[in-house]
């Protein structure tokens, strides 16, 4: 059963949606080392089975599409880069639990950059 879901123009929208895909662009290699971290020391996580240059190429891939997301401001190829990214993880083997924690990880991978480069403007911080 596939399900569709239509993220809101606004959810993804704000006049800060720019600046974060700019980030994401510029810090793509630290933020995908991080999240490679992140992943690799979920207890348990078959992440860490994968070969790192594996691993490194689909974050890599991931940071891209959603990049262009807050650049261009269109996320209908992330909903379907996400899911197919979904589905083949799970035909992997992965838990779609474990997949979605994987991807939640992005945040802890980024937020020390968007905290780095707007430590002056809190608000910008919070926003981004």
């Amino acid at each position: 059963m596939s399900h569709h879901y239509n993220i809101p123009h606004s959810a993804l929208h704000t006049p800060h949606s720019g600046e974060l895909g700019a980030l994401l662009e510029g810090y793509r290699e630290e933020i995908v080392a991080a999240w490679v971290r992140l992943l690799a020391g979920l207890p348990g996580s078959r992440f860490a089975t994968l070969p790192v240059t594996e691993l490194q190429g689909c974050l890599r891939d991931q940071l891209i599409a959603m990049a262009a997301v807050f650049r261009r401001d269109n996320y209908g190829d992330l909903e379907t880069y996400l899911t197919n990214n979904c589905a083949m993880r799970v035909a992997q083997g992965f838990d779609i639990s474990e997949v979605i924690q994987g991807n939640l990880l992005l945040k802890d991978a980024v937020l020390p950059i968007i905290w780095r480069e707007v430590q002056w403007e809190a608000d910008t911080a919070l926003r981004l």
